[in-house]
Parts: structure tokens; C-alpha cells; sequence
């Protein structure tokens, strides 16, 4: 089940700047997939400016965007150092929905 309005998951453009200028994006709200998590496993470790201008986007910044935005990622680092680091979350993904949300 997708989450509703209020469970919109990080999204500004400090703590996630992959979804910068893409509210589509926002607004659709998908979840991490197999698909977008394994695209994620060629990220991880990566500079973010890295990430965000490769192209096709839908490769890069889009999985990028979902993971951080439900918490199967996170950005570590300074400027030029930060990083896309994956989360507990993403170590036990079979334990989570696509929304990082804990399956019962």
C-alpha cells in the first residue's frame, strides 16, 4: 500500500538534492523495487555529483532519489565528499516494504 500525503519520506533538496526540480517524482511517491534497488547496489560508495549528472537519470538520480527518500540510503559527507551510503534499512530489505515501513 503507497503511503499517503503525509508520509511523503525525505524529500527536500538539502538531504535528498536527486529529486531536485522533479516533482513528478515527488509526487508519485513509488517505493524502492527490486529493480531500482539493485540500479542503487552500482551507487552506493558514489560521489553524489557523480550521480546527479549522470545520464539516463532514470538510472542514476531516480534510484538514488528513492532510496534516501525512504530511508534505505543516506548521504554522507561534506561538498565534494559526500556520498551515497546505504542504511541498516537496506541491509535487511527483505524485512521492509518499498517504503522502508517494517513488515509485521
Amino acid at each position: 500500500m503507497k503511503p499517503n500525503i503525509d508520509e511523503i519520506g525525505i524529500i527536500d533538496e538539502v538531504n535528498n538534492p536527486f529529486g531536485k526540480k522533479k516533482n513528478d517524482w515527488k509526487k508519485q511517491a513509488c517505493g524502492l523495487t527490486d529493480y531500482r534497488r539493485n540500479q542503487l547496489m552500482q551507487l552506493l560508495n558514489r560521489n553524489a555529483d557523480e550521480v546527479l549528472k549522470h545520464k539516463p537519470e532514470k538510472q542514476s538520480r531516480y534510484p538514488a532519489f528513492v532510496a534516501v527518500r525512504w530511508g534505505f540510503a543516506i548521504l554522507l559527507g561534506e561538498g565534494e565528499n559526500k556520498k551515497i551510503i546505504k542504511t541498516k534499512l537496506l541491509d535487511n530489505y527483505n524485512s521492509y516494504d518499498r517504503w522502508g515501513r517494517k513488515i509485521i
